[in-house]
């Protein structure tokens, strides 16, 4: 909404505002006279975003880690401070400032998706089995398994396919690596390396005592540890 209305003030439309419930009130003259004074300021204002938003929109389409990179670089391109007017003049800002955020999630839960996945075909081996596997290369069509995507890099020119994906991968232009896997005294616990790109054996930001949402591992453990219990921080 906020777009369009930008939009309508930069060709100098006019623009009704609700009164009541059906209601719109004819505009005073002066919005035309504002949205000229503030053409330039305007128009500027939407060239930034445009310019800004087209490099974040690019930068989804790079591996993960990579997207995040690009994203949070584009979100630091900020006005100096001591150029900087209210921040509400900022419009670009406000608009780009949580996009590699909200990336971050999107890739934390599509992970969480995936160790979930393979948890089921460790659960079925067990059961057609009796136990669980040493390794996750003893799964029927391993090859296939969902793969860490925070450990996604660019395939090497000359070995990109046209069309789908490879198995258990998100995209064809992509490389991704296997979840780390470990069989515990209880069951078995998957993880992957997480947004800061970095194995910490299968433990979460929490259990480093870090605070941060990009450290740490997304582990999911079988059976699931109580928060705080006795044994929580164990590999």
């Amino acid at each position: 909404m906020g777009c369009a209305a930008l939009d309508e003030l930069i060709r100098g439309r006019e623009v009704w505002r609700p009164t009541g419930p059906g209601v719109l009130e004819e505009p005073h003259e002066d919005v035309s006279r504002l949205a000229w004074v503030l053409r330039p300021w305007l128009i500027g204002q939407e060239a930034r975003y445009l310019e800004r938003m087209g490099r974040c929109i690019r930068a989804a389409s790079l591996p993960p880690l990579e997207a995040l990179a690009a994203c949070r670089a584009v979100e630091a391109l900020r006005q100096p401070s001591f150029l900087r007017t209210p921040y509400f003049l900022h419009m670009d800002d406000f608009l780009v400032c949580g996009y590699s955020e909200a990336l971050r999630i999107l890739y934390t839960y599509d992970c969480g998706e995936r160790l979930a996945l393979v948890a089921l075909g460790v659960a079925a081996y067990r059961q057609a089995n009796g136990r669980y596997p040493h390794s996750l290369a003893a799964l029927p069509q391993a090859e296939k398994l969902p793969r860490d995507l925070f450990t996604a890099t660019a395939a090497p020119a000359g070995e990109v396919k046209a069309g789908a994906p490879a198995a258990g991968t998100s995209d064809a232009a992509w490389v991704e690596q296997p979840f780390h896997y470990r069989l515990t005294p209880e069951g078995f616990m998957l993880w992957s390396v997480g947004p800061d790109g970095d194995d910490d054996g299968g433990k979460t930001a929490g259990e480093l005592g870090c605070d941060l949402k990009d450290n740490g591992d997304i582990v999911l453990r079988i059976p699931p540890q109580a928060a705080g219990g006795e044994g929580a921080k164990k590999p």
